[in-house]
């Protein structure tokens, strides 16, 4: 999958790389595209939408931090592309 903004694909996310970050909704996992997709729409990312294991390598702060700072760096959203 790729993030897509004006002018810019990110680069491949692959989904091998996501059980550790795995974003949960009520204890029921959600998919990859939604998963992203929520991270860069909503104003307020929520820790229960990640993995304990995850959480306890990368505090809810920093990841604030990050998507904070691709969101000003790459201007709007607008969506995720699967790229399989």
């Amino acid at each position: 999958m790729n993030l897509i903004f004006p002018q810019i694909a990110l680069a491949d996310i692959k989904s091998q790389m996501l059980p550790l970050a795995q974003i949960q909704s009520q204890n029921e996992s959600i998919s990859t595209k939604a998963a992203l997709e929520r991270l860069f729409i909503n104003k307020k990312i929520q820790s229960e939408w990640f993995a304990p294991d995850f959480l306890a390598q990368v505090t809810i702060e920093q990841v604030w931090q990050i998507i904070d700072g691709m969101k000003s760096q790459l201007e709007v959203y607008q969506g995720v592309q699967n790229n399989g």
